[in-house]
């Protein structure tokens, strides 16, 4: 992730290269955001490291540029990962496992609180056991 998180970085260097200064990019930025306060010294902040590059921003300035090489990078990682190899069985009970335990202390936590919020957050967490459940199920099924 550090390496992703690098490459990034550098790509959108690439893109506020392009637009000369960082006033530029930051009034490129709040003309296609409307609300944004961008100035240029978050622009060197994010240029330093100091602070991460929100995507609604890079997304500003790729489509300003004409220029896309965040949005490819991205692709290309979710490619990869689609193309790798069903996780092994014994990696897919082990989320089953987690994900149930977890949807099982969601669930008792709503019925103690029975605050709307906690019954929502039981919901979600019983849809993630069923889809960690799904996939253990896919696998076998797929001979895996």
């Amino acid at each position: 992730m550090a390496d992703s998180v690098q490459i990034i970085r550098a790509l959108v260097g690439g893109l506020v290269a392009r637009l000369g200064c960082y006033d530029a990019v930051a009034e490129t930025i709040n003309a296609a955001l409307p609300g944004a306060r961008c100035c240029k010294g978050t622009i060197a902040k994010r240029m330093a490291g100091q602070i991460g590059w929100p995507v609604c921003e890079v997304m500003a300035l790729e489509e300003a540029l004409g220029l896309f090489p965040v949005t490819r990078f991205m692709a290309r990682r979710l490619a990869a990962l689609e193309a790798a190899p069903v996780a092994p069985l014994v990696a897919l009970a082990g989320a089953a496992a987690r994900e149930g335990g977890e949807a099982v202390a969601a669930m008792l936590a709503a019925l103690g609180s029975g605050a709307p919020e906690a019954q929502a957050k039981a919901v979600a967490e019983i849809d993630e056991g069923i889809a960690a459940l799904v996939a253990a199920r896919a696998a076998l099924e797929g001979g895996q």
